[in-house]
């Protein structure tokens, strides 16, 4: 008879207005592997996270062993052996693998360096990684670090470890080390949750696959099932609809932006255009490198071979700079990346990017700054009271929408957007989606990566499935269906 560790009894979780964990209900019986699978922003990330003690639900139960877990944190998780690994989270680059593997599990007192140089050989073997245990985490790879992450993780003895949307080594070319990790741990009849968009991964790895779309759990599969497979299993996760969609086709006799067999260290022969006005979504999977991308078209990332072209010209663009000047803006959702300076005012950030439209041989003037600024505020529904505020003590929806309205105010002829609508309310969402149909009525172009498949196909003109560093397919709008974009992901 199996016995249970995990229960979740009708989890919510909220954020803003958006329910993106709805109701959702499932168990884990002790020594099993449970795959929970679903696309980009189907809500795999909130729900692990919330089982590892990082996030707090909102509504819901969790229990362990029968016993109901209240007020329940990251130490609680870890004290119970739940462990999520959060590659590299834990590790300290002055540090020797050994180090890094074994002095979690023991903090205080003498330590052995020959006995946690055995135990870490152990346990580098296990995981596949084939180093000296004396050598310094700094010399590593993001790989390698990542593995020795995972050791480090292992020899806590965790009852449940929680891998979210595993990055390489374990995933995409996916191989035996993970493997290996989990028959070691169902052995000593510990249990894995494993977060995915890859159903071969889940398919190889798991005894019950949990399905989640838009964040509800839509269905749970076993070895059993007449469902376990991938073409079942990629019908459930794509859902009914998105089907061909009516639209008015973007001109095709004005391309603004060309790639030609561009390629970095994680990218490979990056080919396409861009046309004036158009929205071209990128979509993919977490391991597809959908932002490095980005990254390469504004010069954060150098290339290693191809060239970009604008206007049919050939375009060095070594540094942001050089896309600057070529009429390129970028935007992030990530705080720590973005471009908007928090000690600053909001009308101070704003004239840093438009400069040259405030300013007169040298000179800002600040009649003609501030009107500018209150003009680009104004389409966004923001009073020009908020001018003189420091951009760092607005509200997160607040200034995600001064840095849009920061990349608005060079004139852009090409917005390179990551993530644009992450991390805020409804309503701030539906105002930065009309923004950009708006702007590309009137001739800027966009190219999108965004984690919201059904976002995406909303507002996007065109898309470019990424998988593995390359570009797998082109689809049109009407050609554009969630489960064939699902499909080619896959791939």
């Amino acid at each position: 008879m199996k016995t249970e560790l995990l229960r979740v009894e009708f989890l919510c979780k909220f954020f803003h207005q958006d329910m993106i964990l709805d109701h959702i209900t499932f168990n884990l019986f002790e020594g099993e592997t449970l795959a929970i699978l679903g696309v980009n922003g189907a809500g795999k990330t909130p729900l692990v996270r919330i089982l590892g003690g990082i996030l707090q639900e909102d509504t819901g139960k969790l229990f362990f062993r029968e016993r109901l877990l209240s007020d329940y944190s990251l130490e609680k998780a870890q004290a119970l052996g739940i462990h999520i690994v959060q590659h590299c989270g834990r590790i300290v680059d002055s540090l020797s693998i050994a180090e890094n593997i074994c002095i979690p599990a023991h903090p205080r007192g003498w330590i052995h360096y020959r006995k946690i140089s055995a135990r870490a050989k152990a346990l580098m073997r296990l995981v596949g990684l084939e180093r000296s245990p004396y050598a310094l985490t700094r010399d590593l790879s993001a790989s390698e670090k990542s593995l020795v992450e995972l050791a480090a993780v292992l020899n806590l003895g965790p009852r449940l470890l929680i891998f979210d949307e595993p990055p390489l080594p374990y995933s995409g070319s996916f191989n035996q080390k993970i493997l290996n990790v989990i028959a070691h741990l169902k052995a000593k009849g510990a249990s894995v949750i494993y977060a995915t968009d890859n159903i071969r991964d889940a398919l190889q790895v798991a005894d019950r696959i949990l399905v989640l779309r838009d964040g509800v759990a839509v269905g749970m599969f076993d070895r059993q099932s007449p469902y376990f497979n991938q073409k079942d299993l990629l019908t459930v996760m794509a859902g009914k609809g998105g089907g061909a969609r009516a639209y008015e086709e973007v001109r095709r006799d004005d391309v603004i932006m060309e790639a030609r067999n561009l390629s970095c260290r994680v990218l490979h022969d990056i080919s396409f255009q861009i046309y004036r006005g158009e929205i071209l979504g990128i979509v993919g999977p977490v391991d597809s490198n959908k932002s490095v991308l980005l990254q390469l078209l504004y010069g954060f990332v150098h290339k290693t071979g191809g060239a970009v072209l604008i206007d049919g010209k050939p375009a060095s663009i070594r540094s942001p700079r050089d896309a600057v000047r070529l009429g390129i803006s970028y935007f992030t959702s990530m705080k720590e990346k973005s471009h908007l300076l928090p000690d600053l005012t909001v009308m101070e950030n704003i004239t840093l990017a438009a400069a040259g439209r405030v300013s007169s041989l040298g000179w800002i003037k600040p009649h003609i700054e501030k009107h500018y600024a209150a003009s680009l505020l104004e389409a966004f529904s923001i009073p020009p009271s908020v001018l003189p505020i420091v951009a760092g003590r607005l509200s997160s929806g607040l200034r995600q929408k001064i840095q849009f309205i920061q990349c608005l105010a060079a004139k852009p002829r090409i917005m390179l957007l990551y993530e644009p609508t992450n991390g805020i309310d409804l309503e701030t969402k539906k105002e930065i989606r009309a923004g950009i149909k708006q702007m590309a009525e009137e001739g800027c172009t966009f190219v999108i990566v965004s984690s919201n498949m059904q976002e995406s196909l909303e507002i996007c003109d065109r898309f470019l499935v990424l998988s593995g560093g390359a570009i797998k397919r082109e689809l049109s709008k009407p050609e554009a269906e969630q489960s064939k974009i699902i499909e080619l992901m896959q791939k």
